[in-house]
C-alpha cells in the first residue's frame, strides 16, 4: 500500500514525516494538498517551459533566468524525481481508499492537462543525454498515471451512490465542531480557527456531499447548516459583530510555531491561486495569506495594497465570507 508520505518522499518535497504527522494534528488534509501542489507543479512547468526557453535567448536574460529560479524549476523537471513521484503517485492514486476527498477531482483536472502536455516533457527529455533512457519510462508513467487518475473518479462517483455521504459529511462538521469544543484548534487566532476548522470540513466529505449537490436549494441548506452551527460556537468566544483589529490579529500570528504558520500560509496560498484560476473574488483567504506569507511589521502595509480586503471586517463578516469561498472551489 502507498501512503501519502511515500508520494511526498518519492517526489522529493523537503519535509520530515514527522512534521507532516504534527500539522495533520491540525490541519488534517496537508499532505493531500502537498501531492496536489507536487502534481500540479510538474504540469504548470511542462505547459511552461518550452516558450519560456524559447523566449529566453540572450546572456542578460538567460541570467536574469537564473537568478529568479526559473531554470532551476525546468532542471527539476528534468530530474528523476519527477518520474519516481509520478509512479508513487499512481500506486497512491490505486490504493488510495482511507478517505477520498476533492483532491481526487483536482487530480484529475491536472491528469488530462498533463495528458496534452506530455508530449513536450518526452521532447525536453529526449534532449539530455542521460535522461534519454527514461523517456519511454516516463511515457508509461503518464498514461498509468492518467488511466489510474480516470479510475479513481470513477470509483468516487460510484461510491458517492452506495454510501450515505449526507452522513459522512455531517459527521464531519460534527467532528470540527467537537475538535472546537474541546479547544483542539486554541493555540490559533479566532479567524484562524474558523479557517482551519472550515478547510477540513470542505476538504473532506463535506465537500464530496456539496460538490454533487445539483439542488441550489440543498446547496444552501448545507451552508447555512454550517454557519449557524458555527455562530452558535464562536459567539461565546468573541464578539461577532466587532471588527477584527489586524494589529492584534498579527501579533498573534506571529508568536504561532513556525511550522504551523508555514502550514495554514501553503494552504491558504494554495486556496488563494484556485480562487483566482476560477476567476472568484478573494478576501478572507488572501488576508489568511498575507497573515501567515508576511512578517507582523509587513502585514498592514500589504493589506493596504488589498482593496479586494475590507478595513471593516467583522468576525461574523469573516466567517461567512470563509465559508462561501471554502465552497467555491
Amino acid at each position: 500500500m502507498s501512503n501519502n508520505f511515500d508520494v511526498i518522499r518519492a517526489f522529493n518535497i523537503p519535509v520530515e514525516a514527522e512534521t507532516i504527522n504534527q500539522i495533520q494534528e491540525t490541519h488534517r488534509y496537508i499532505s493531500d494538498k502537498l501531492i496536489l501542489d507536487a502534481v500540479n507543479g510538474v504540469n504548470v512547468v511542462a505547459r511552461d517551459f518550452h516558450e519560456v526557453n524559447k523566449s529566453r535567448q540572450s546572456f542578460p536574460e538567460r541570467m536574469l533566468d537564473n537568478i529568479f529560479g526559473c531554470s532551476k524549476k525546468r532542471q527539476d523537471l528534468i530530474n528523476e524525481n519527477v518520474i519516481e513521484g509520478l509512479n508513487a503517485c499512481t500506486q497512491w492514486l490505486r490504493d488510495h481508499d482511507k478517505h477520498i476527498s476533492r483532491i481526487d477531482q483536482k487530480i484529475s483536472l491536472v491528469a488530462n492537462e498533463l495528458s496534452r502536455t506530455q508530449d513536450e516533457i518526452l521532447k525536453f527529455y529526449s534532449q539530455h543525454q542521460k535522461l534519454k533512457n527514461s523517456v519511454n519510462e516516463l511515457s508509461k508513467v503518464f498514461f498509468q498515471f492518467e488511466i489510474n487518475t480516470s479510475e479513481r473518479i470513477l470509483y468516487l462517483n460510484d461510491y458517492v451512490r452506495r454510501i450515505d455521504i449526507r452522513t459522512k459529511a455531517m459527521d464531519s462538521l460534527d467532528l470540527e465542531l467537537s475538535r472546537l469544543n474541546s479547544n483542539k484548534y486554541n493555540h490559533l487566532a479566532i479567524p484562524l480557527q474558523i479557517y482551519t476548522a472550515l478547510d477540513n470540513i470542505k476538504s473532506g466529505y463535506g465537500g464530496i456531499y456539496y460538490d454533487t449537490l445539483t439542488n441550489e436549494k440543498e446547496k444552501n441548506e448545507f451552508q447555512e447548516r454550517i454557519e449557524n452551527e458555527f455562530m452558535v460556537h464562536f459567539k461565546e468566544k468573541c464578539d461577532l459583530t466587532s471588527f477584527i483589529n489586524y494589529s492584534q490579529l498579527a501579533e498573534e500570528v506571529a508568536i504561532l510555531q513556525p511550522i504551523q504558520k508555514d502550514a495554514l500560509a501553503f494552504i491558504s496560498t494554495q486556496h488563494y491561486n484556485a480562487i483566482v484560476t476560477n476567476y472568484g473574488y478573494s478576501e478572507a483567504t488572501d488576508l489568511v495569506s498575507i497573515l501567515t506569507s508576511s512578517s507582523k511589521y509587513n502585514v498592514l502595509q500589504e493589506l493596504d495594497k488589498r482593496s479586494n480586503i475590507t478595513n471593516f471586517f467583522t468576525y461574523e463578516d469573516y466567517l461567512k465570507t470563509t465559508l462561501q469561498e471554502h465552497l467555491k472551489v
